[in-house]
């Protein structure tokens, strides 16, 4: 397998921890390593799959700990209503259109 780091080009298991490692496979290449390819996003690392040397896919890791909608209970607990509440205003406006 090809490490892609900047301009260098390392052809080895043993590739030192940079900023941003990106290791790029051939289709032929993933096919036949495929359980190391998914063993390498769940480490955290991007893989770029090519076909002819182009870039066609790229496999990356699930972000886990990040949820799709904030929690807002905090927020909804800290907001105080004043007023009628909104299903007694409907209530309202409603009977005033019957009559």
């Amino acid at each position: 397998m090809m490490y892609n780091i900047g301009v260098h080009l390392i052809s080895s298991r043993k590739v030192y921890a940079m900023a941003r490692l990106m290791k790029t496979c051939s289709v032929k290449e993933v096919r036949s390593n495929l359980s190391e390819v998914i063993r390498a996003a769940e480490s955290g690392e991007s893989t770029t799959i090519t076909r002819y040397g182009e870039p066609v896919a790229r496999i990356v890791p699930v972000k886990k700990d990040r949820p799709v909608f904030p929690d807002m209970s905090e927020f909804r607990g800290s907001i105080k209503p004043r007023g009628k509440t909104l299903s007694e205003t409907l209530r309202k406006m409603r009977e005033e259109e019957r009559f």
